[in-house]
């Protein structure tokens, strides 16, 4: 969340059921370009976040660029899993 900048480190949720809601309702970033753009910093990754999940949801159907569930469970990066196709 520190990464993202969307919480300070005071501000951090207590529990991890808590965080994980954060996640869902704050973070709408493509896996992909989250492991491809973090090592660039803050900054760079505010800037691939979208505004809503339906924002994300229509990137991810008109690029095609999806990440695997074996994938994305090896990373450890299951929260910033949405449903692109419903």
């Amino acid at each position: 969340m520190v990464e993202l900048g969307i919480r300070s480190p005071g501000d951090l949720p207590s529990t991890l059921t808590s965080a994980r809601k954060v996640f869902k309702s704050e973070v709408h970033i493509n896996i992909r370009d989250y492991v491809d753009t973090r090592h660039k910093g803050q900054k760079a990754l505010r800037q691939i976040m979208h505004p809503s999940k339906n924002s994300l949801r229509r990137e991810i159907q008109k690029t095609g660029k999806r990440a695997s569930l074996k994938w994305v469970k090896q990373r450890g990066l299951r929260a910033l899993l949405v449903k692109a196709f419903e």
